[in-house]
C-alpha cells in the first residue's frame, strides 16, 4: 500500500497524471473497457475515467491496503452494477463482500456477505467503512482489502483508501470531487 503524506492511498487515479492502464495494478475482462473523458465532472478540463460497458465487463484492482475507508466515485450507465471487495481479517481468513443493486436484502455466511446498493442517476459517492463492515457482517477484525472488482456498465473516476475521513478540500486536487472552476 503506497503511502502519501496524508493517510490515504490513491488507486484511481494513482497520481495527478492522466489515467493509463499501464500505471494501474489491475486486470480487465471484456472487450468494452476503455479510458475516456467525462464532461459532466468538469467542462473546462474533463478528467479521465474508466468506462465499462456490458454486464460481462469487469475490472479488478489489486490493492493490498489496510486503510479503514474505501471511497469510490462512480456513475452507473446501465441496470446492474456490482462491487466485490476481497478482504482478509486479522486471522488471515478471506472475506468477500458483494455490494450490488441486484440485491434487495442483506445475506451473509462465514466468508461472504451480499449488501444491496441503491443507485441514483448521475455520479455517486460511496464511502465504505471496512472495519465496521467486517465487524458487523462477520464478527471479524479487518486487516486489509486485497482486491476490488467492479462488474457492469459504469464509469469510475475515483477509487482510494483513507485512514481518516477527509473533506473534499483536504484531498489532493486530483482526488477531489468538487472543482475550483
Amino acid at each position: 500500500c503506497q503511502a502519501t503524506t496524508m493517510e490515504l492511498t490513491p488507486i484511481l487515479p494513482p497520481n495527478d497524471s492522466p489515467i493509463d492502464f499501464d500505471m494501474l495494478d489491475c486486470m480487465v475482462k471484456g472487450t468494452e473497457i476503455s479510458i475516456t473523458e467525462d464532461k459532466e465532472l468538469s467542462l473546462t478540463t474533463p478528467p479521465s475515467v474508466i468506462e465499462l460497458i456490458g454486464h460481462e465487463s469487469s475490472i479488478t484492482f489489486f490493492v493490498d491496503c489496510s486503510r479503514q475507508y474505501l471511497v469510490v466515485n462512480f456513475k452507473s450507465v446501465d441496470r446492474f452494477l456490482t462491487f466485490v471487495l476481497t478482504c482478509v481479517d486479522d486471522t488471515g481468513e478471506m472475506k468477500n463482500i458483494v455490494i450490488t443493486n441486484k440485491a434487495s436484502f442483506i445475506t451473509a455466511d462465514r466468508r461472504s456477505a451480499k449488501l444491496p446498493l441503491q443507485i441514483e442517476e448521475g455520479w455517486q459517492f460511496l464511502c465504505i467503512d471496512l472495519e465496521d463492515l467486517l465487524a458487523n457482517a462477520f464478527s471479524a477484525t479487518f486487516a486489509a482489502c486485497k482486491e476490488i472488482t467492479v462488474h457492469g456498465s459504469c464509469r469510475i473516476s475515483k477509487l482510494y483508501f483513507q485512514s481518516v475521513l477527509y473533506s473534499d478540500v483536504e484531498l489532493p486536487k486530483y482526488l477531489r470531487l468538487l472543482n475550483d472552476e
